[in-house]
């Protein structure tokens, strides 16, 4: 009887062992999702900056650089408000309507800046910076929705 209350207590321990062991494989792998996530938003970023076309030995003694330079809280504060203006002048995806019927010049200026009308919405789809669009359509009665 010992034995066998031994026995079942060993397989027990063994089922829950495989069972830790496959929490552990699902906890790495949302670990790894996470840093290949990162991975992707650093390519993006090396897009964004015009710099993906370097190669790997430049791009890698410019990391190396910045992480020296990273300790210096001015550096980071420097490189934090230069990314915060630089991303803020990104073109978005908008979509604008108005309340009146539009001039040709607005028109023209919608179709200078690549936007295309809409009939069934009867909205304008396009890619801008809203703040210009904004300065741009002043004193119209518009509406401009950023597209997330």
């Amino acid at each position: 009887m010992l034995d066998s209350d031994i026995e079942k207590k060993k397989q027990a321990f063994a089922v829950e062992k495989t069972r830790i062991a496959q929490r552990e494989r699902r906890l790495q792998q949302k670990i790894d999702k996470k840093r290949i996530g990162k991975f992707i938003g650093i390519g993006k970023l090396c897009f964004q900056a015009g710099i993906d076309s370097l190669g790997d030995e430049i791009l890698l003694g410019a990391f190396l650089e910045i992480a020296a330079r990273a300790r210096d809280e001015k550096n980071l504060n420097a490189w934090k408000e230069l990314g915060s203006k630089t991303l803020q002048t990104e073109s978005q995806a908008l979509i604008i309507s108005f309340n009146e019927d539009l001039s040709e010049d607005i028109t023209t200026v919608l179709k200078e800046n690549k936007f295309r009308w809409i009939p069934f919405r009867k909205e304008w789809h396009g890619r801008a910076v809203k703040e210009e669009m904004e300065r741009r359509l002043e004193g119209k009665k518009v509406k401009i929705e950023v597209v997330t």
